[in-house]
Order: structure tokens, then C-alpha cells, then sequence
């Protein structure tokens, strides 16, 4: 896991999650799905879920009053600290990877291929194509 992550928490808040790691306040890790779970032992026991994207947390939740609006706090901050020192590798979850999180993420050749397959089948396909092409030749002259 990369330590990108820390560039969405304000110092002080990374400071005291990291302390809360170190003193190992991090209880009760689960995988589900895309989302790592654990009750993070503060004031109470708060449930803390992070959610990856890419490799690098996409949301956090916690049911402390610090984050009660959205804030990120201490307690996902120490669920990340312990994260990364336990070398964690977030996977890809197939199941909450969009349609257009794969288009972004396939090589050009790839695309061409399935495009050229579907528009073997569909002449309305074929016709946008050939407008598309036009078009870009036209921007691209002098």
C-alpha cells in the first residue's frame, strides 16, 4: 500500500492515529468485499470501514463524532497505519470495479479490438466511426 493516503489527513489527526496504531487500539480486521473493516478502541469502540480504489482508500467511514460529517479521524487513520504496516496490498474487487473504471484501465489495442468486433456486427457503429474519423480530420488540419 502506498503512503498517498496520509495527503488526506490533516497532520495532527495522522499524528494521533498513528500513536493509536503504535499503542494497538486497532481491534478485530475483516475483509468484505472491497471495504476492510476494524473496531478502533478511542473513547468507545468505533467501527471504522475503508473502502480502496486503485490501491489507495477511496472512502472511510467511522462512527465517531469526529467523522460524523464526513471528516476523516483519527481512528481511520490508525486502521490505515496498521494496514500498511502489516504490508497490506489492497486487490481489486471485481464486483465494485465500474464499467468506466475498466475502460479507463484497458491498453488502446485491447479497446480496438472489441470495438472492431462490435462494429463487424453494427452498421449504426460502423456509420459513428466513420463520422468520428472525419471529424478528427478535419479538427487536425491547419
Amino acid at each position: 500500500m502506498t503512503d498517498s493516503w496520509k495527503a488526506q489527513f490533516p497532520p495532527w489527526i495522522l499524528e494521533r492515529g498513528k500513536i493509536y496504531h503504535q499503542i494497538g487500539r486497532v481491534h478485530r480486521l475483516t475483509h468484505h468485499g472491497g471495504e476492510i473493516r476494524a473496531v478502533v478502541e478511542g473513547r468507545e469502540l468505533y467501527h471504522v470501514t475503508v473502502r480502496f480504489s486503485r490501491g489507495i482508500p477511496s472512502s472511510a467511514f467511522c462512527d465517531c463524532p469526529h467523522a460524523r460529517d464526513g471528516a476523516r479521524c483519527k481512528h481511520m487513520a490508525a486502521l490505515l497505519f496498521t494496514l500498511e504496516d502489516m504490508d497490506y496490498i489492497p486487490t481489486p474487487d471485481p464486483a465494485s470495479v465500474s464499467w468506466e473504471d475498466a475502460l479507463r484501465e484497458l491498453p488502446a489495442e485491447t479497446l480496438r479490438i472489441v470495438l472492431r468486433n462490435q462494429a463487424e456486427q453494427d452498421p449504426a457503429l460502423q456509420e459513428l466511426l466513420l463520422r468520428l474519423y472525419e471529424y478528427q480530420e478535419h479538427i487536425d488540419e491547419p
